[in-house]
């Protein structure tokens, strides 16, 4: 019989092929006999004819001739029900198609190379495979616009299923294909995209012990110990992903690396990394540790997330009870605000650049290696405090750089006092730098024509000269962030180099030093040449008469190419 298999709703055509077929013949399909016509070839040999319905199932064929001779066929002929969908999974996915979905249902088939159609909202899937007749996998068509979508099977046949329902929606949270056995290694090829809907826990190739979990909140990455090595090529998370790193043991035996938007979590030669990875919209990278990280007498070794080459993201960053660190100019990216909780930002060999840092008094910048490293922020041009410790931890050699650049307002709040350390250059090259703590013993400050240090804070050591170079400005009292107006107050520095800069004094009464007027406390030298100023700015001044007593005190005066100008003197806001 061809063909073998057919619709239950019959109507189909058939051919017999046998012997001795009787022009007379009667055909019947699982008993159910042909009542429409029949043809007979002239020698006997076919019969063709239409199918009569039938329930699905395999049948026999019965031939009898008017002679009541008959011959059969046992299960000569297929009745195939059509397919049927009762679950779609998952039930929704990305925008940007390419997720893997599975059918679940009945009567899924393939002729030969011949697989069944499915589609999506009338667009048909790819990589269609049936697994048995109740499973069939397939990879979403993409892009599609936000909403429910039918799906429907079509068999090989031509018999078409019901519908089934997909949601295509912006998905924040990406899905792991579960790994291979101990010791096994997976490899994720160039251009892998992750968009899933579903929350999923996977064990990367290890012991057993270790978890990586993508919470429907943002990715988060969840793990204690593992073995084996994970690569992940070109990764792309897209839809405002958040990668979080969360859980780093508090003592850890290897070391995590973000490299290129790598990020490898190292025990000798094991690691898990993403390669080459790229977060979207307004997302940022997350570094957070299982508990209080405090660096001082840490190897360096066991930093948790190492960083380096050039990382693409918008978003913030925010390192938490760990150590980062930082190996390149771009490993963060420039525009990227930092916030650190008991976290470290150590700074290796070369530049680092941020947006703009922050941090409470349990945070670190350090240097672990001997080297002449710098930090640069201020770049997205927002003001920021850090109120942690700007010196070296690991390493008792080598300065830090600190270079404050934008229009914002950079805030050090800390007391940075700390015996282990090779020396802190603070550079305002452009906005505000308000010192508000005390800097490290060792650290001088110098600040750029377009920049200005100001604050209340402390600049100890007769080796800590402020030099406003070029016409910079030294301006002592906080700054109020909402007006972007100088407070008054008192600032101290063991010596204050003024050759080329300007001393801006506020005054407002003159009763109280400090309060009504500011001061600028020198407690060693101050240095003058004919191109330093002196600004007073009256801008409030209650009109009450006395003198601005103790407005600049110092313990010795000298000059530095030429004699200071009284000329230079210059009062703004004057009543």
């Amino acid at each position: 019989v061809a063909p073998v298999s057919g619709k239950t709703a019959g109507g189909e055509n058939f051919t017999l092929t046998g012997t001795h077929f009787d022009a007379a013949v009667k055909v019947y399909f699982g008993g159910t006999q042909i009542m429409t016509p029949l043809t007979v070839a002239p020698d006997g040999t076919t019969i063709t004819g239409v199918t009569p319905s039938h329930a699905a199932g395999s049948v026999d064929i019965l031939v009898t001739n008017p002679d009541t001779q008959s011959a059969s066929l046992a299960g000569g002929f297929l009745y195939r029900a059509p397919p049927s969908i009762s679950g779609v999974s998952p039930v929704a996915g990305s925008l940007d198609g390419g997720q893997e979905v599975t059918l679940t249902g009945s009567a899924f088939y393939a002729d030969g190379a011949t697989v069944p159609t499915v589609t999506f909202d009338g667009v048909q899937a790819t990589s269609v495979i049936v697994v048995g007749a109740s499973t069939i996998t397939c990879l979403t068509p993409g892009p599609h616009a936000a909403g429910a979508v039918n799906v429907i099977v079509t068999n090989p046949d031509g018999q078409v299923s019901n519908t089934g329902s997909y949601t295509y929606q912006e998905v924040d949270y990406v899905w792991l294909p579960a790994a291979g056995a101990a010791g096994d290694r997976r490899d994720w090829q160039q251009d892998q995209n992750w968009d899933s809907d579903t929350n999923t826990d996977v064990k990367p190739p290890n012991d057993g012990t270790a978890n990586i979990t993508f919470d429907p909140n943002g990715a988060v990455f969840q793990y204690t110990s593992f073995n084996g090595d994970w690569n992940i090529n070109s990764l792309t998370l897209n839809k405002d992903t958040n990668l979080e790193l969360e859980d780093l043991p508090a003592a850890p035996t290897g070391t995590l690396t973000i490299q290129s938007g790598q990020v490898a979590r190292t025990n000798t030669a094991q690691k898990i990394m993403l390669l080459n990875c790229s977060l979207f919209g307004n997302k940022g990278m997350h570094y957070k540790g299982s508990a209080l990280i405090t660096p001082a007498g840490n190897n360096p070794a066991n930093e948790g997330f190492h960083l380096a080459n050039t990382n693409t993201y918008a978003g913030p960053t925010t390192i938490t009870n760990c150590i980062v660190r930082a190996e390149s100019t771009s490993c963060i990216p420039g525009r990227s605000s930092v916030t650190m909780t008991n976290g470290t930002l150590d700074i290796r060999d070369g530049s680092t650049v941020i947006g703009s840092l922050a941090g409470d008094a349990a945070s670190y910048i350090s240097n672990s290696n001997p080297s002449d490293p710098i930090l640069i922020t201020g770049v997205n041009n927002s003001d920021s405090d850090f109120a942690g410790v700007l010196n070296q931890i690991f390493n008792a050699t080598g300065t830090i750089t600190f270079v404050k650049v934008g229009s914002g307002i950079q805030t050090l709040s800390g007391d940075n006092l700390n015996a282990n350390v090779g020396g802190l250059k603070h550079i305002v090259s452009d906005g505000t730098l308000v010192v508000a703590g005390t800097l490290p013993v060792g650290s001088t400050v110098d600040v750029n024509q377009n920049g200005t240090l100001a604050g209340t804070g402390v600049l100890p050591a007769t080796t800590t000269p402020a030099s406003p170079n070029a016409g910079g400005t030294v301006s002592p009292g906080a700054v109020d962030l909402l007006t972007r107006l100088s407070q008054r107050g008192t600032l101290t520095a063991a010596s204050l180099d003024l050759s080329d800069g300007n001393l801006q004094i506020q005054v407002a009464g003159f009763s109280v030093p400090g309060t009504d007027h500011d001061v600028m406390a020198v407690t060693g030298a101050l240095t003058l040449d004919s191109q330093s100023r002196l600004t007073l700015d009256f801008a409030g001044l209650d009109n009450n008469t006395g003198t601005a007593l103790g407005a600049i005190s110092f313990n010795s005066i000298g000059g530095n190419g030429g004699v200071f100008n009284p000329d230079n003197i210059v009062l703004i806001n004057n009543p």
